[in-house]
């Protein structure tokens, strides 16, 4: 599974344009997503300094940094904050690209991000919705093992935002308690300003 979400984080994050992720980035993102013990997984805030951001998890999570290139050349980095508890996945991230690279209409790049969830993969629902008062968009997509996996992505200024939820056993995963609060705690601190 950890494969097919490495390729779903490097489609989604990209806000349009072709990244592709370095063949660190499996590796690394195998060490994201690690388990905790039971004693480790409580509820937390956390706070991306980078990524000006809150989001609940289900424990303290791993955090790391992967660089990725635009197709255009650019490098930029990644941000992850994921931890597993059970069968579910747990994942932020944000990119943060140069000023100027995304396209200034961000319904264009949410649209874009969104066709990324969905390429190669069954899409079984989406819908637009506000994420911190911006527009966003969600989807459920079935994963190739057959897990289902849910996201949320925005822009704001010059960085895109995903929040997902993957290992779930059916479409309406969102519904379960803590991949509710997972999702509905992402907002965005003042500082990140309006897009």
């Amino acid at each position: 599974m950890l494969k097919s979400i490495v390729t779903l984080v490097a489609l989604v994050s990209i806000g349009g344009s072709a990244l592709a992720l370095s063949g660190k980035a499996g590796t690394f993102l195998r060490q994201v997503i690690g388990t905790q013990s039971p004693a480790e997984q409580r509820w937390v805030e956390y706070r991306s300094p980078e990524g000006g951001y809150r989001v609940e998890m289900p424990g303290a999570p791993t955090l790391a940094a992967a660089p990725i290139e635009s197709k255009d050349g650019r490098k930029v980095t990644n941000y992850y904050a994921g931890l597993r508890k059970g069968a579910l996945e747990f994942i932020a991230t944000h990119t943060n690209f140069p000023s100027g690279h995304l396209h200034p209409n961000r319904e264009l790049v949410l649209d874009a991000m969104h066709s990324g969830m969905a390429t190669g993969r069954m899409l079984v629902n989406e819908r637009r919705l506000a994420v911190s008062g911006l527009p966003g968009r969600q989807g459920v997509v079935v994963l190739a093992t057959g897990e289902y996996c849910i996201l949320r992505v925005t822009v704001a200024g010059d960085s895109t935002y995903q929040v997902m939820a993957c290992g779930g056993a059916s479409a309406d995963m969102d519904q379960e308690p803590d991949v509710k609060r997972f999702l509905d705690s992402f907002q965005l601190l003042p500082q990140v300003g309006s897009p």
